[in-house]
């Protein structure tokens, strides 16, 4: 097997390995639920914040 081969074969693993991972990972509460958790915390935050800095620009 030459060097080259041997690399591709060692990558083809860790795809598969990783492919596995993957399904597993998933079949839990799914990272990208927990990443719209925090998105719309922080597009909450946010918008609250535009509204307190509105308030004070509309004081007037």
């Amino acid at each position: 097997m030459t060097p080259r081969a041997f690399f591709n074969w060692n990558a083809g693993i860790g795809k598969m390995i990783r492919k596995q991972t993957n399904k597993r990972s998933k079949a839990k509460t799914s990272n990208r639920d927990r990443n719209w958790e925090l998105k719309r915390t922080t597009i909450e935050a946010a918008k609250a914040a535009h509204d307190r800095q509105s308030d004070r620009l509309n004081r007037f």
